[in-house]
């Protein structure tokens, strides 16, 4: 089995997200609709919430992607309306995909994949900001220490 199988499965299980909800998520679903074998998917992606994060970081990584190739300006507030504008369009255009990515948090105590994505994106982008070394990043939560300043480097 390819990644063309595993991006099979998790087009067949958005297209089942927009049209059903996250109730119209089941494994049997999925896999008639993709085309393949019920234990294909648990190969994949381990159970359904494996699934469904999977869902949540390629929803993720397509508006990251949008807001990627939105031009800046020099009006920083004016960027930030554009990029809020977008995130709202989001909301609007996909409801139950922006649930799954935002709204519903976990209940397992584990740090959802859409985060962990999300944490991924910021800390790529504060490393390759003018500012670098500004923020301390923790692999965590990067956003966090960006509040206090960075440890000193350990040279001189």
């Amino acid at each position: 089995m390819t990644d063309g199988t595993r991006e099979r499965i998790i087009a067949a299980a958005l297209d089942l997200l927009t049209r059903g909800g996250e109730e119209a998520v089941s494994t049997r679903a999925v896999s008639a609709a993709a085309g393949v074998q019920p234990p294909t998917i648990y190969r994949f992606f381990g159970d359904k919430q494996g699934l469904l994060d999977a869902i949540a970081v390629h929803g993720l990584r397509g508006y990251l992607a949008t807001k990627a190739t939105a031009a800046q300006s020099d009006d920083p507030v004016a960027d930030l309306r554009r990029g809020w504008d977008l995130h709202v369009e989001l909301g609007l255009a996909n409801p139950a995909l922006y649930t799954l990515m935002y709204g519903r948090p976990r209940t397992d105590g584990a740090v959802s994949a859409a985060t962990r994505a999300a944490a991924d994106v910021l800390a790529g982008t504060s490393a390759a900001s003018p500012r670098r070394g500004a923020c301390a990043s923790p692999s965590r939560w990067p956003w966090r220490s960006c509040t206090r300043p960075a440890p000193a480097p350990p040279w001189p």
